[in-house]
């Protein structure tokens, strides 16, 4: 059994840094959505920046921004 559970773990840590390192390698791009997004709140609500992101068609996609828990999910 504990064989099985490493084998498993060693899978789940190979996945988890492909994760990161496709993250790292998209790292400009994705900070760059996130220091756009900060900018435009300073000035728009949630809802207009909405909007305004139905029309945005850029390497990141933002999928949702869920405003109540502070949380932007993207695509990349």
């Amino acid at each position: 059994m504990q064989v099985e559970k490493i084998e498993v773990l060693q899978k789940e840590i190979e996945e988890l840094s492909a994760k990161a390192e496709y993250i790292y390698s998209n790292y400009q791009s994705i900070n760059l959505v996130l220091l756009q997004l900060r900018k435009a709140r300073e000035t728009h609500s949630w809802k207009q920046i909405k909007e305004k992101l139905k029309e945005y068609n850029g390497p990141v996609k933002i999928l949702d921004i869920k405003e109540k828990d502070g949380k932007i999910v993207l695509e990349i």
